[in-house]
């Protein structure tokens, strides 16, 4: 019974988008022009050789760690990007911000990355993923996401 009325349903549109020779005799010749533009896509690197914790305990005095931000995207473009953690023990500054590409479609941030170790435990193991959201301002929907482990 499904099968004979899915078979109904689709006649009855098909029939509908049917023209006459009458109608298609009073046509126009129209011409369509598009101009399109095609943005570049998002692309964020991370530069993350000087993140090494190393072995970590309770109450260690660590130094903030900066991770160096290379993003490409559309010349004059601007973009806004926020940084965050997945955990509670990663630290983050200089996580939310706004930019304008140059000319040449390049641009970078800085953010710093520390851990808070007072609560931590000798046998506690850390595992944190730290997320880069960066995304256009006036182009909808195009964006990017980057990721880095935080595992000493």
């Amino acid at each position: 019974m499904k099968k004979l009325l899915l078979a109904a349903s689709v006649f009855t549109l098909s029939t509908s988008a049917m023209a006459t020779s009458d109608e298609l005799l009073n046509v126009k010749e129209a011409t369509l022009r598009v101009i399109a533009h095609y943005i570049q896509p998002l692309t964020v690197k991370l530069n993350l050789t000087e993140i090494d914790f190393g072995d970590v305990y309770t109450d260690s005095v660590l130094t903030d760690i900066e991770v160096n931000t290379l993003l490409t995207g559309e010349p004059s473009e601007t973009y806004e990007y926020k940084i965050q953690s997945n955990g509670v023990t990663t630290v983050l500054k200089n996580t939310q911000g706004t930019g304008t590409f140059n000319m040449d479609g390049f641009d970078n941030f800085l953010f710093f990355v520390n851990l808070n170790t007072t609560n931590l435990t000798p046998d506690q193991d850390l595992m944190e993923i730290v997320s880069v959201y960066v995304n256009y301002n006036e182009i909808a929907s195009p964006s990017t996401i980057q990721s880095l482990l935080i595992a000493p």
